[in-house]
């Protein structure tokens, strides 16, 4: 069964990061080029909760995230859009008019165009190592131990 990995993001991310904008030592994440403040953080949701669903389903195959701190990375993140112009306003309606749903049926369509299969854990994994192995948004969020 695979894992919803939007839901795995949103618990309490939102709210810690919002509360303070000061970048951590974290993974860095750059706003597509171009993107509206929606479009930049349905990216960005899409990508974290990637990562987590595949480092909570393949921690057996080593794969793990390469943060401690989710909150701290988005924070880091919203630095980086209100840097790049972005204001609060923008950001905080961004995170609350997104459509998790289609942004869960985005990230699984991502990994199914990559070989991972419903209900096969062996080819999410490998999908998850692959990234990693490629570099990819999702890939730099994780590591191979």
């Amino acid at each position: 069964m695979m894992i919803n990995p939007v839901r795995i993001f949103f618990a309490g991310a939102l709210a810690a990061a919002l509360a303070s904008c000061t970048a951590t030592p974290v993974p860095v994440m750059a706003p597509p080029p171009g993107a509206t403040a929606k479009t930049a953080v349905e990216s960005y949701i899409r990508v974290v909760s990637t990562a987590q669903a595949i480092a909570e389903s393949c921690s057996a195959y080593g794969i793990t995230l390469a943060f401690d701190d989710r909150d701290a990375m988005t924070q880091a993140y919203i630095a980086q859009l209100i840097d790049a112009g972005f204001t609060q306003a923008e950001i905080e309606t961004a995170f609350n008019t997104i459509n998790r749903d289609r942004i869960s049926a985005d990230a699984v369509r991502y990994m199914d165009e990559r070989g991972a299969k419903k209900g096969d854990r062996e080819s999410f994994c490998a999908v998850g190592a692959s990234e990693i192995e490629k570099g990819t948004a999702v890939g730099r969020l994780l590591s191979l131990s």
